[in-house]
């Protein structure tokens, strides 16, 4: 993945584009990014210019991952976890990564499988903050170079 941030979008044009709250424009030009817009008005060539809108809400999704114990059991660990674009790494997050969801749960579910038939069922649960700061360290070494955090 590119370590080039994304630079916001100085460009004008005779047709508007209104860029939602919570949002930025992503500019293209024949097919290639140009930047980003900030939310508001802003202008663009019909033709040969395309404004996308892209959300820097935060998302959640759920991993549901199962696994076996050291001694024999079988766990369903339930997994929830929230994530964003960074703005600064726009050109990034969307044209460098197909799918950031099924990145997000492979690496979950690495962390998971990995960790859990280390551990008898009586430790699995007693060390679910370390099973959190492990998944939260794979998560965005995974996921911070494709502009997500």
């Amino acid at each position: 993945a590119g370590e080039d941030p994304s630079e916001p979008y100085g460009g004008f044009g005779i047709c508007c584009s209104c860029i939602s709250q919570g949002h930025v424009g992503v500019v293209e030009q024949f097919g290639k990014f140009q930047g980003y817009v900030e939310p508001g008005i802003s202008l663009f060539w019909p033709l040969v210019q395309n404004v996308r809108e892209v959300s820097l809400a935060v998302r959640q999704i759920e991993c549901h991952t199962e696994c076996k114990t050291k001694d024999n059991a079988t766990l369903t660990v339930r997994t929830a976890v929230q994530y964003r674009i960074n703005k600064r790494m726009v050109k990034q997050a969307i044209y460098d990564i197909e799918d950031p969801q099924a990145q997000i749960r492979a690496a979950v579910d690495n962390v998971v499988r990995s960790s859990i038939p280390a551990l008898e069922l009586d430790a699995a649960y007693s060390n679910k903050d370390t099973l959190c700061q492990e998944i939260v360290a794979s998560v965005k070494s995974a996921m911070n170079p494709y502009g997500y955090e």
